[in-house]
């Protein structure tokens, strides 16, 4: 990423002028980075939750038909890696079952893989239920599940255990099926959110822009005057390849594009907020599943599964690529699982009330 340049100059005078009108508003902006499907959305969301910004019904009617596209982009996946490992079903009935199920495929994607929503009639969705259930528990198509070159969504157990009831016309969707809903962010989205920390009220405006790689030439148009930095990174990917990229690891491009933001003048005054996010998945592929960590870090014993240590050799990964480029400046770090409420609200209650405090002593109010 090219090193971008700050639009005019103000001096200090100026700078802290304005940063105290928008205190005595209690405006806090934060920017939201990191590379694609690392949990920033999943992030939005749960402040929303966390601080009592309902969603609207229409929000929750789109909610519905995203989370429903998320099974059927899971099976269609699975199906295209049960096709790239050339695996066969045991069972003539699979077969039968990925056929018929390919056929309201063909009718829900476009040739370029693009969904049309054709999803929403009761008739598919009852057509299509036993058809996503046998082959989810078809033994062939689950040895699919786990692939570093076509990996499916982080939720899609919690969803198949919830068929039944999602694929019901009259479903009801729930904050949590709507955190662990999965949509692509494109272009630049700034949320808006009123909070309320111990006796503090502030408006917390969050702008979050697409992590994937053809998303990040819009990234310089939010880089302006940026006072708080969250930058995620997601644990889990570390033996996963990126979709744009299948030769490229997905976490080595988090590390490279986490290094080109730290090298920009634009943030070395900054405090980065570093979340490492997905530990409940990073814990499910290191100790249960046993990948070892050594296929992203080829220094690192491929024996041993010890999440913690794992987790803390990843992070000191990231403290030297800012050492080199910025010693003075601060990073602090968080070990998160977005999709968990309760235990990211204290994270996030934590990180709020930092910033206002760093907010005030900056400007020489404590």
């Amino acid at each position: 990423m090219p090193r971008l340049c700050c639009f005019g100059s103000r001096s200090e005078d100026e700078k802290r002028d304005h940063k105290m009108e928008k205190l005595l508003k209690n405006v806090i902006n934060i920017l939201l980075l990191g590379s694609g499907e690392c949990g920033k959305s999943t992030v939005l969301k749960q402040m929303r939750i966390i601080y009592g910004a309902d969603f609207t019904a229409e929000e929750k009617r789109v909610f519905t038909m995203q989370m429903r596209k998320n099974i059927v982009e899971t099976m269609k996946r699975m199906i295209e890696a049960r096709e790239l490992l050339a695996l066969q079903y045991d069972s003539p009935q699979s077969r039968e079952n990925e056929e018929e199920l390919k056929i309201h495929l063909c009718s829900m994607f476009d040739a370029e893989g693009n969904f049309t929503g054709q999803i929403e009639s009761p008739n598919v969705l009852s057509e299509i239920r036993p058809l996503v259930r046998a082959l989810w528990n078809d033994p062939t198509l689950a040895k699919c599940r786990y692939n570093e070159q076509i990996v499916i969504l982080d939720s899609a157990m919690y969803f198949m255990e919830k068929l039944d009831q999602i694929m019901s016309p009259d479903y009801q969707i729930t904050n949590d099926d709507i955190v662990r809903t999965r949509d692509r962010t494109r272009g630049v989205q700034e949320t808006q959110i009123p909070a309320k920390i111990g006796g503090d009220k502030a408006l917390l405006r969050i702008t979050d822009v697409g992590g994937q790689k053809q998303e990040r030439k819009k990234w310089w148009l939010v880089f302006e005057n940026i006072e708080h930095l969250i930058y995620m990174f997601s644990l889990a990917d570390y033996c996963l390849r990126m979709d744009e990229d299948v030769r490229a690891n997905r976490f080595d491009d988090s590390l490279r594009l986490f290094r080109d933001i730290a090298n920009n003048d634009i943030f070395r005054s900054v405090t980065i907020i570093v979340f490492l996010n997905k530990m409940d998945v990073f814990k499910e592929r290191l100790e249960i599943q046993q990948i070892p960590l050594s296929v992203c870090f080829p220094d690192y014993p491929p024996d041993k599964f010890d999440v913690e240590d794992a987790a803390s050799y990843m992070q000191q990964q990231i403290e030297s690529l800012d050492e080199k480029t910025c010693p003075d400046r601060r990073l602090v770090f968080h070990r998160t699982t977005a999709t968990a409420t309760e235990n990211f609200k204290v994270i996030v209650n934590s990180v709020i009330h930092d910033i206002m405090s760093h907010n005030l002593k900056s400007i020489g109010l404590t």
